[in-house]
């Protein structure tokens, strides 16, 4: 079975989510939830804890991104958590890293604009 990857964002910012997870995963499977309890309930759902999350953090406030970093984590429900993150605030970045995520991308001007890719390089 391929992976199943759920990826936290806004209907525009869900192509570069999409790109992120095949450049990580070629093939995986993506399942888009439009905030961040419904990203909790869906991989609560699953039986599987084969499966990963990716957040772009701009839509939320970074602290309710941080808990549930940990609340992914902290319960197993997947195998690794990727965050995009707009603002290069490292004290935000090494919470993320604490809390669990696995990795942390700078994606200043690509994400929660409803633009996704514009101004990319």
């Amino acid at each position: 079975m391929k992976a199943i990857w759920l990826a936290c964002c806004a209907c525009g910012d869900y192509g570069l989510l999409q790109r992120e997870v095949e450049g990580r995963d070629a093939g995986a499977q993506v399942l888009r939830v439009g905030d961040l309890d419904g990203l909790i309930s869906m991989a609560r759902a699953f039986p599987s804890r084969r499966g990963a999350a990716i957040i772009a953090a701009s839509l939320f406030d970074i602290e309710d991104v941080r808990k549930t970093v940990a609340r992914l984590t902290a319960e197993g429900r997947v195998s690794r958590v990727v965050v995009l993150i707009e603002a290069l605030d490292p004290s935000d970045i090494e919470g993320l890293f604490r809390a669990g995520a696995t990795e942390v991308i700078a994606a200043h001007s690509i994400c929660g604009n409803g633009r996704a890719g514009e101004g990319a390089g």
